[in-house]
């Protein structure tokens, strides 16, 4: 599952936290304030379990400078660093996600083509 919406009060938090208890399923949830047009992007996954990530306009994650520190303070090794990186980045939510995302599209293009 995944869906996109516009706010100005905030829910994605409450309702990603809901339904990561559900077992077996995975989803994304993108939240856009729009006010600030800042975006969250919360992924969950059976194995994983809950990713957030602060959003660029463009879709990238973005990275704060606390979020930085934490992770160079924490990272006492060059694999280390690499491996906290990649976690707030949320490239194992990224990789186990993207075949969904791809189906979901190629499914939309069948219904499209279909009504067409």
């Amino acid at each position: 599952m995944e869906f996109e919406y516009k706010h100005q009060h905030p829910v994605a938090a409450q309702i990603a936290t809901a339904l990561k208890g559900w077992c077996y399923i995975r989803f994304e949830i993108t939240e856009i304030n729009k006010n600030t047009n800042d975006a969250t992007l919360y992924r969950v996954s059976p194995d994983l379990g809950l990713h957030q990530a602060s959003l660029a306009s463009n879709g990238d994650v973005v990275l704060n400078e606390n979020q930085v520190n934490t992770i160079l303070k924490n990272s006492m090794t060059h694999d280390r660093l690499i491996n906290n990186l990649e976690n707030a980045l949320g490239n194992q939510w990224e990789a186990e996600l993207e075949p969904y995302r791809l189906a979901l599209a190629s499914g939309l293009k069948d219904i499209v083509s279909k009504s067409g």
